[in-house]
């Protein structure tokens, strides 16, 4: 069942070099916890994970001055998933 999910955290840049990654090597992160972000592999830092909430629908999100993506959402997580809010947020 989906519902309305919150949450709030930090991608720090692993500056793993992933030129000759293919989906298959992408996925091994994702599954060990990472979060890739337009084929940069972040590791997650969760202030809040996945809570549930009612209230409207919001990404606030940002990189500061060391590559890192602060990011606080809150979104259907039937409707897409937090990878794809925060890519669609930095473009």
């Amino acid at each position: 069942m989906s519902y309305t999910e919150r949450n709030k955290g930090r991608l720090i840049p692993t500056w793993i070099d992933t030129e000759n990654f293919d989906e298959n090597a992408f996925e091994t992160y994702e599954e060990n916890g990472f979060m890739v972000i337009d084929r940069e592999i972040y590791r997650v830092d969760w202030d809040l994970n996945g809570s549930r909430s009612t209230t409207e629908y919001f990404a606030d999100v940002n990189v500061d001055g060391h590559g890192v993506i602060h990011f606080h959402t809150l979104h259907h997580n039937g409707g897409a998933s937090l990878t794809e809010v925060i890519e669609n947020a930095l473009t």
